[in-house]
């Protein structure tokens, strides 16, 4: 399987303003971890995304799974703005009422 790959996102003062992981769930699919934009609404969230997916692509990756709590609205609604589709909840979120899981094909 494929190594587990980190991006960060800074400004030109050096600043963290984003971060996302992916990691491999087998050859084909990558799930993303830990995303975060600390400016909410002026699309670093889709920007880090954006990126995130077309490495996950380059690395041969043909799909992208993720999970995000539903409360989290700004959330869902990037994942479903950038094309993600609502699949049934996988692995440990199986059950789980407050977790929603999307997929995206790359």
């Amino acid at each position: 399987m494929k190594e587990k790959e980190i991006h960060l996102a800074v400004t030109v003062q050096n600043e963290a303003v984003g971060c996302c992981a992916f990691r491999p769930m087998n050859d084909s699919t990558a799930e993303i971890k830990r995303m975060y934009a600390k400016e909410k609404g002026c699309g670093i969230g889709a920007l880090i995304l954006s990126h995130l997916e077309r490495e996950a692509k380059q690395m041969g990756y043909a799909k992208i799974w993720l999970e995000t709590r539903r409360i989290n609205e700004n959330a869902v609604r990037l994942y479903r703005e950038q094309g993600y589709q609502c699949i049934p909840n996988y692995g440990k979120y199986v059950g789980n009422t407050l977790a929603i899981c999307f997929e995206k094909i790359l």
